[in-house]
């Protein structure tokens, strides 16, 4: 891996063709909970390029990979509000593995577990 900042994830040259596949990978997180960067560490760790333990460190470095700019850009494409995008976006968070606490949603036996879930 290079020094390079990477679109989404941790491959420099990954998913550079497309204005908001960012939003796609993003939307994992609500679906599955998981970014596009346990997709590629989850590679390299089966390569044998890194290790658990550093992966973990990206992860919680790189946090949930909102993709602010790129939301803009795509309700300002499509002519929606950010607050409508996140309410669409709201309805397909997996119920199955999120759970509210306080007000704020936190998955139950996350990978990490002192994950900053504000």
């Amino acid at each position: 891996m290079s020094s390079a900042t990477p679109r989404t994830g941790v491959y420099e040259y990954a998913d550079i063709d497309d204005d908001f596949i960012s939003i796609h990978h993003w939307m994992k997180w609500y679906k599955f909970g998981m970014t596009r960067s346990f997709d590629n560490l989850s590679l390299e760790i089966r390569a044998g390029r890194t290790t658990r333990s550093l992966a973990l460190e990206i992860i919680r470095k790189n946090g949930e990979e909102r993709p602010h700019e790129d939301i803009s850009r795509f309700c300002a494409f499509t002519g929606i509000s950010e607050q409508r995008f996140h309410q669409i976006a709201e309805v397909h968070r997996n119920q199955v593995i999120w759970r509210k606490h306080g007000g704020v949603w936190r998955m139950r036996n996350f990978i990490i577990p002192d994950w900053n879930w504000t």
